[in-house]
């Protein structure tokens, strides 16, 4: 029986549609390995962001915009965090790094104590362009949440930490 003075707030089932429509049983026909399809949606997610940075006037790549984005959230921070966080291997982050510093984005500074530590640090310049590839990134989810189920946005999350669970497997600790 319904309690009149129940307060709680439930959301609206028409809203809830609207932002989250109901899985699409066709869209799969035929089952295919987690890596060939998160290899496919990541290159074409990685075009439609490439058009939206273009937009932005960013000049940034997918790959630059989630480095950039990644040091600009932890200023100072080491490039092994950068890197962890950024998902890249260290040849591929010292080449985006070293193109982000020659474009005056970002600038890598020693350790006074341990010269082995290197923090990265965003200009100004860098602010302004992760402020564009933000921006950017905020439109493609959007983009992307009128055609993915919440409960597989909550999922991805949890793909991305089994990732690197089982990805970090006979590599160097560091990585």
């Amino acid at each position: 029986m319904d309690d009149p003075n129940n307060t709680t707030d439930f959301a609206d089932p028409v809203e809830d549609y609207l932002l989250f429509p109901p899985r699409r049983p066709d869209t799969h026909t035929r089952p295919r390995p987690v890596f060939l399809s998160l290899h496919a949606a990541y290159h074409r997610l990685s075009r439609r962001l490439q058009r939206l940075l273009d937009e932005t006037g960013a000049s940034l790549s997918p790959t630059e915009a989630a480095v950039l984005v990644a040091i600009t959230r932890d200023p100072g921070a080491a490039i092994a965090l950068s890197r962890r966080d950024a998902g890249l291997h260290p040849s591929t982050m010292t080449s985006v790094l070293d193109r982000l510093e020659q474009r005056g984005l970002i600038r890598r500074e020693p350790g006074t104590e341990d010269h082995r530590f290197v923090a990265i640090w965003p200009t100004l310049q860098g602010r302004i362009a992760s402020d564009q590839a933000r921006a950017a990134l905020v439109e493609l989810d959007d983009e992307l949440s009128v055609h993915v189920h919440r409960e597989d946005l909550a999922a991805l999350g949890e793909l991305e930490d089994a990732a690197g669970a089982i990805g970090t497997r006979g590599t160097p600790p560091d990585y």
